[in-house]
């Protein structure tokens, strides 16, 4: 849409969407420093370290357990 210099509007019509929704994208896409539809459980940054840290946590648990 930006490269081709379409309106929001049009763009959404032509692929069948609402301009709300093509809008959201493009927020989404702008905020999110390119992690916006990563796709194939690719994870951003911060959900790599929340899943590293669980991981470490259950660790512990099982060794304080021991």
């Amino acid at each position: 849409m930006v490269e081709q210099k379409y309106s929001r509007v049009e763009a959404a019509r032509n692929l069948g969407l609402s301009p709300q929704i093509l809008g959201r994208w493009l927020k989404e896409a702008e905020d999110d420093n390119g992690h916006a539809f990563r796709g194939n459980g690719t994870l951003t940054p911060e959900q790599a370290e929340i899943r590293s840290l669980k991981g470490q946590v259950k660790r512990l648990e099982i060794e304080r357990e021991i």
